[in-house]
């Protein structure tokens, strides 16, 4: 019996202490956890990895998959730093090489989108061409993208691609069209049907179809409450929590840890 998770930030590890990840280890009945997760991920990303790791989820398995927005992008790496996990976590407690079983896939062909005001070590350098010559600054503000390839014979060749709208809105649109969440909805559907094992889609948005979803209003209604780190700075007047963050508060962590094992106990020790 394993424990996997893979999603963006709101299943991430980093909150040593108070994590939900970590509360629920610690009463896992199974012998091993993963936990596959970076921040500002997108959605087709995180299914990629649960994809690609199939092979090595048992059918006695519980699995934990969080979901972004639909709105979030994401660009291909360079090819020779596909080995490399710029921002992307695999915690385990398996006992190998790194942490991370030799069978298991976590290369990570994309990254997400570089933000102007994205830390030192911006991914933009990561990216391959043209993405990486990119002024993200000004794309937002652009119609259109001029970049330059070569050809077979080594000619340089000028390209421009024209948008009605600047190029990430442009494929924002196509992101949360109702055909994209028609087209997940479906998916879900199917793996929740397929797999064997127990596995769990919940998100801190409402865009996709709560028949196979648990979103952030269902998951309110049944906690009781959202609480994230910025209320907990707002009520503690700055004492603890962080201004602006959206993410679950300690008070939201014990929370929802608490409800996966109300919902699914024969996966922990209560």
């Amino acid at each position: 019996m394993d424990f996997w998770v893979f999603g963006d930030s709101f299943a991430s590890t980093a909150f040593e202490g108070y994590d939900w990840f970590g509360n629920l280890t610690d009463k896992f009945k199974g012998e091993y956890y993963y936990n596959y997760f970076c921040d500002a991920r997108d959605t087709q990303t995180i299914m990629d990895s649960f994809y690609r790791n199939l092979c090595n989820i048992t059918d006695d398995s519980f699995v934990v998959v969080w979901l972004p927005s639909l709105a979030r992008l994401r660009y291909p790496k360079k090819e020779e730093l596909f080995e490399t996990m710029y921002e992307a976590s695999f915690d385990t407690n398996g006992k190998t090489q790194n942490g991370i079983p030799s069978n298991f896939d976590v290369t990570e062909y994309f990254n997400h989108w570089p933000y102007e005001n994205y830390p030192e070590g911006t991914p933009r350098k990561e990216l391959d061409y043209p993405f990486d010559t990119f002024d993200y600054f000004d794309l937002n503000l652009m119609n259109n993208v001029s970049y330059i390839y070569h050809n077979e014979d080594g000619e340089e060749i000028s390209r421009k691609l024209r948008f009605g709208v600047s190029p990430p809105d442009f494929y924002k649109f196509i992101q949360v069209s109702k055909a994209t969440q028609q087209n997940w909805n479906s998916i879900f559907k199917s793996l929740k049907n397929f797999c064997k094992f127990e596995i769990l889609f919940v998100s801190w948005t409402d865009e996709y179809d709560t028949e196979n979803v648990v979103g952030r209003t269902q998951l309110t209604e049944e906690i009781g409450f959202w609480h994230t780190k910025h209320d907990e700075y707002i009520e503690t007047n700055g004492k603890s929590g962080i201004e602006w963050d959206e993410h679950f508060s300690k008070k939201m962590n014990n929370s929802f840890s608490s409800w996966i094992e109300n919902k699914y106990p024969k996966y922990f020790n209560t």
